[in-house]
């Protein structure tokens, strides 16, 4: 899977990205991909992987649940990534059976670049746990509520209609449930939603624009909450930072007690 530069170029678009960095393709070093850009080539592979291990009629009960993802070194402009994927855990939770997909991106000399787990939720699925705890990853994502945690800074941002749809083309991620109401619709939801890697995304690019001071982004970990239907209103909070990673939280809608759509941690790399 090559990242090539129109890719890094139109999901930085997408996401109305304002650092030039992201579009010099003359810069020493091609572009500075997203931080989140890993979920676009990965998200075949994920696909792959969780179609050969479900019935067709199970899968379409899945949401995005949970995502980290750990960096040894920044995606360049072009190059060819490797993916293998696995699915290494299984845990019952209340609401479904929570799947865990390892994800390790290397270059062409064998080279980690970057490596994901991916959370499915399938919802009202029981199912069979088996892997690791250390394979499900829970002790590295954010708790499921940062409770009343006052925000350092706030962000409003306004979601159109399209965005989705503008998402899903620019990601390469082909999902219908954000783009087709009608499947949405027979999914049990009211609507199109936005994809939780967008919400995410918009956050990500929030706190880098303000707190990065050109430092790459080393680990992210997040909890998807809530849908977000399309279009939205949202808001971006940094909490306090625990231990060096900075704490956020995704409001779905512009009020100070909107419920939150993902919260997550970052780090930049020292």
């Amino acid at each position: 899977m090559q990242a090539d530069r129109e890719w890094l170029m139109a999901y930085a678009a997408a996401l109305s990205e304002c650092d030039p960095g992201r579009y010099d393709t003359t810069r020493t070093g091609g572009i500075d991909a997203h931080p989140l850009f890993p979920v676009c080539p990965e998200w075949p592979c994920w696909l792959g992987a969780l179609e050969d291990a479900l019935p067709a009629d199970v899968l379409p009960r899945g949401v995005h649940a949970t995502h980290e993802l750990l960096y040894q070194r920044p995606i360049r402009q072009d190059e060819t990534l490797h993916i293998a994927s696995r699915i290494v855990a299984a845990r019952q939770r209340r609401s479904g059976l929570h799947l865990t997909t390892r994800l390790q991106s290397t270059d062409d000399v064998g080279n980690l670049v970057f490596e994901s787990r991916a959370g499915l939720l399938l919802r009202g699925v029981s199912g069979t746990e088996s892997g690791d705890d250390a394979d499900s990853n829970a002790d590295l994502l954010p708790a499921k509520s940062f409770g009343d945690a006052m925000p350092e800074w706030k962000e409003d941002r306004e979601v159109p209609v399209g965005f989705a749809h503008v998402y899903t083309a620019c990601a390469r991620i082909w999902n219908p449930i954000h783009t087709d109401i009608s499947v949405a619709r027979r999914a049990g939801l009211e609507d199109i939603i936005l994809h939780g890697t967008a919400t995410l995304a918009l956050a990500i690019s929030a706190i880098c624009a303000r707190e990065s001071n050109g430092r790459a982004v080393r680990h992210v970990a997040a909890r998807f909450l809530s849908p977000v239907t399309m279009p939205a209103s949202l808001r971006i909070e940094r909490l306090a930072t625990d231990g060096g990673a900075i704490r956020f939280r995704v409001r779905n809608g512009s009020a100070d007690d909107a419920i939150p759509a993902c919260i997550g941690t970052l780090t930049f790399a020292s």
